[in-house]
């Protein structure tokens, strides 16, 4: 098993436990935002709903490996994707860089009985490669104060 972790490592394999979700250097979960928002990786739900981190170099080899070859249109005729995950994937190219919760709002998927939806599509836009995430940011409370936590934080989202 050792050999597999080897050939595909994984942050939770590479890293000491304690330091995840510490805001230090070494939190592996900081570079889920960092490393996109530097361009060194895209980072996305692109392998059966995985959170990765993929080398900006590999990402168009990885994009013609999963990506579609028709665009949104075509797809939405086809019935292939559903009027949400259009919807969403319009939105975002229209606000490149929105933040999930305001790309919520703007989508009017605010409600919680709409979650699911809007988290299948996000999910099925990043499986395609129609989107990546470039980066998290700190959300500030009503008077401006840094928030914590992992909730607390929110993604942007662009174009693949």
């Amino acid at each position: 098993m050792a050999y597999c972790r080897f050939l595909h490592p994984s942050l939770g394999s590479l890293t000491n436990p304690s330091d995840w979700h510490t805001d230090s250097d070494r939190d592996p979960w900081l570079w889920s935002a960092r490393f996109p928002a530097d361009d060194v990786a895209a980072y996305g739900k692109f392998f059966k709903k995985k959170s990765i981190l993929i080398a900006r170099e590999l990402v168009p080899l990885v994009r013609s490996i999963i990506g579609h070859s028709s665009d949104m249109q075509q797809r939405y005729a086809d019935g292939l994707i559903s009027g949400t995950v259009k919807n969403l994937n319009q939105l975002i190219a229209e606000n490149l860089g929105i933040e999930t919760r305001a790309l919520r709002k703007l989508a009017n998927l605010q409600a919680s009985d709409h979650k699911k939806d809007y988290d299948q599509a996000i999910n099925e836009l990043q499986a395609s490669m129609d989107i990546v995430i470039s980066g998290v940011k700190q959300r500030l409370n009503e008077t401006a104060i840094k928030a914590t936590g992992i909730a607390r934080r929110s993604k942007r989202l662009i174009i693949g």
